[in-house]
Formats: C-alpha cells, sequence, structure tokens
C-alpha cells in the first residue's frame, strides 16, 4: 500500500511537470522574412538571401529580395544584421498601408531589444513601401558603415520607441518621399557622426523633423532637404553640438526654435545655408559659433538666445536679392554690448531678431 502511495504521488508530480513545462521553457526567437507570405528561417534557415545564425543571433541579409522582416526576441537581447551586395525589402504598389515596418525588431515580452546594422563594403539596402523603415521597439539602434536608400515611407525612416540611443556612424542615407520623421527616437540621444542624409524629395510637403530625440551629437556630416518644418525637435536640457557640418535646407519653419528650454547650442567648423526661414535660432540658452559659415535667408527671427559668442566666424541674414538687412553689422553691436558691460549695464537676453526682417 506504501509503495502504491508512493508511485501515485510520482505519477501526479510527472503529470503536473508535463503540463507546466512551457511554464518554464525559453521563449525562442522567432525571425520571419518575405512578409504575409511568412517564411520562418528561425533555425538557420535561408530564404532568398537572408540566412539566421541562431548561435550568434546574427542575420545576414546577401542580396536579400522580399517583403518586409520581423525579428522576435521575447526575452530581449541584441540582434546583429549584416549587409552584403544589394538588398531589396520592398512591398509590391507602394506604401502597405497601416503601421507595417520594413524591417522591425520587436520583443513580444516588452524586453529591452538592441539592434546592431554593418554593411560590408560596395553594400546596400533598399527599403520601401512601409509606415517605418527601420523600427525597434524597445532598444537601441546602431547602424555603421552602411548605405540605405528610403522610397516610399509614410511615417518615419529610422525609429525607436523606447531606446535610449540612436547611433548612426559612417553611414549614408537617401530618401526619395516625404514623411513625418527621419530618425527619431522617444527618448532617445541621436549620434550622428560622418554619415549623411539626403533627401531627393523636392515637394512642398516635406519632412516634418529631421532629428527628434533627446539629445543631439552631429559631427563630420553632411544634410540635405527641400522643406522641413523643424530641424531639430528635443524635449530635454542636454546641449547640442554640430561640429563639421554641412547642412543645406531649401525652405524650414525652424531649425532650432524651442525656447522652452535651456540648451545650449555649438556651431564649430559649420558650413549652415538655407534658403528660407521663419525662425533658425529661438533658444534661452547660450549659442556659440566658431569657424563656422550661416547664411540665412529671408528670416522672420534670425537669432533669439541667452548669450551669443561668434568668435571667427562668417555670420549673416540675407534677402533673396543677397543683400543682408541689418540696420548695422553685427561687430558693432558687439562693441556696443562691451562698452555698456564695462559700465555695468547688463544684458540677460541677447535678442538677434535681425531686427525683425519684414
Amino acid at each position: 500500500m506504501k509503495n502504491r502511495r508512493i508511485v501515485t504521488i510520482l505519477v501526479l508530480i510527472l503529470i503536473c511537470l508535463f503540463i507546466n513545462i512551457n511554464v518554464f521553457a525559453i521563449p525562442e526567437e522567432v525571425i520571419t522574412v518575405n512578409g504575409e507570405a511568412a517564411v520562418e528561417i528561425t533555425a538557420g534557415g535561408e530564404y532568398s538571401g537572408a540566412i539566421y545564425d541562431s548561435a550568434t543571433k546574427t542575420l545576414t541579409l546577401d542580396n536579400y529580395s522580399g517583403d518586409y522582416i520581423v525579428l522576435d526576441f521575447p526575452d530581449g537581447d541584441t540582434v546583429n544584421i549584416v549587409l552584403k551586395g544589394t538588398n531589396n525589402i520592398l512591398h509590391a504598389g507602394g506604401y502597405a498601408g497601416g503601421d507595417i515596418n520594413g524591417l522591425g525588431v520587436v520583443s513580444s515580452n516588452e524586453n529591452e531589444l538592441n539592434i546592431n546594422i554593418t554593411g560590408e563594403t560596395g553594400s546596400k539596402l533598399n527599403i520601401s513601401g512601409y509606415s517605418v523603415g527601420i523600427y525597434v521597439g524597445d532598444g537601441n539602434i546602431s547602424i555603421e558603415n552602411a548605405n540605405i536608400d528610403f522610397g516610399d515611407i509614410e511615417s518615419c525612416l529610422i525609429y525607436t520607441m523606447n531606446g535610449s540611443e540612436i547611433e548612426i556612424i559612417d553611414t549614408n542615407i537617401v530618401s526619395e518621399s516625404d514623411y513625418f520623421y527621419a530618425i527619431s527616437g522617444d527618448v532617445a540621444h541621436i549620434t550622428f557622426d560622418n554619415s549623411s542624409l539626403i533627401s531627393n524629395d523636392t515637394s512642398d510637403n516635406g519632412v516634418f523633423c529631421v532629428f527628434a530625440g533627446s539629445s543631439f551629437d552631429i559631427n563630420d556630416s553632411n544634410v540635405k532637404f527641400y522643406t522641413v518644418s523643424n530641424f531639430i525637435s528635443f524635449s530635454e536640457d542636454d546641449d547640442i553640438a554640430f561640429t563639421n557640418c554641412d547642412i543645406e535646407l531649401g525652405f524650414a519653419l525652424n531649425f532650432l526654435s524651442y525656447y522652452d528650454f535651456g540648451k545650449n547650442v555649438t556651431f564649430e567648423d559649420c558650413n549652415i545655408n538655407i534658403d528660407d526661414i521663419v525662425e533658425f535660432i529661438n533658444i534661452e540658452g547660450d549659442l556659440l559659433v566658431k569657424d563656422s559659415k550661416i547664411d540665412i535667408k529671408n528670416a522672420d527671427t534670425f537669432i533669439s538666445a541667452n548669450k551669443v559668442d561668434i568668435i571667427n566666424s562668417d555670420v549673416k541674414p540675407r534677402y533673396d536679392d543677397g543683400s543682408n538687412p541689418q540696420t548695422f553689422d553685427i561687430s558693432v553691436l558687439y562693441i556696443i554690448i562691451g562698452i555698456l558691460s564695462v559700465m555695468g549695464i547688463s544684458i540677460a537676453k541677447f535678442d538677434l531678431d535681425l531686427l525683425k526682417n519684414k
């Protein structure tokens, strides 16, 4: 009788373990390619140039051609994507509608999942027909040594919902259509280094915002857009630095015009050209322009800041005909400010609306 009871208890334990085994199982990643006609390549599979290595968590796109790609890592991790040859993530017939992303990296359990995209020499990635080109739900984005061409994108080229970092290095990005954001992260620090971001769209719709995040470092880079509403949009008080940059805009509402925030802004070794703008700089922090050339046409508000330092730079607002709408030279204004300071007269806010060009 005693042995029978022991056997019964053991059987019950085994049944319970069998029923609940999935509770203790480690969720596995799922990698699907080719959009709605999904092909799973999770366990070392391959489809049309997409190869996944589960040991290194690396998806290699080697002349891939197909619809959107989704990588789901429930437990979170870091996913590597290597680009070889020419790869096409395309939705036939243009924009797919809805919230479909070209290259989507998510965690179904909402854990942090980071993505590293690296391009081999001569490689290219074309993405077209989606709401977001490259999307990460909860994690950071790193793109290095890549050439990416975004075609028909509705919402954003590169976006992380809850990541803390977007890092783009040695990368060339071209966009062909109008959309809301180019590079955006709700709480992300954005680093754009030795890279280019060129828009070939010449419509009046343009882009709502080029860079949107919490803080920025834009270095050794080239950015060109025809029409934008805001060049940079931010939500924190960290400083913004532009170093050795060429930035060319056609029409813009604002370049940096968020005066509710106390950010300091620095331009060093930069060349900024804007054909038509409502507000160029309107901040509560300080502005430093060093070894730079800034040529702004038709600005209602040119520069408004707590303090402005211009060192070895050519900073001019102009009309379309090339004339300078200043009533007197900026250097004269600096001399006057210096004299007033020596006399003990404090100027708390230096406002160069210049002087409200009309």
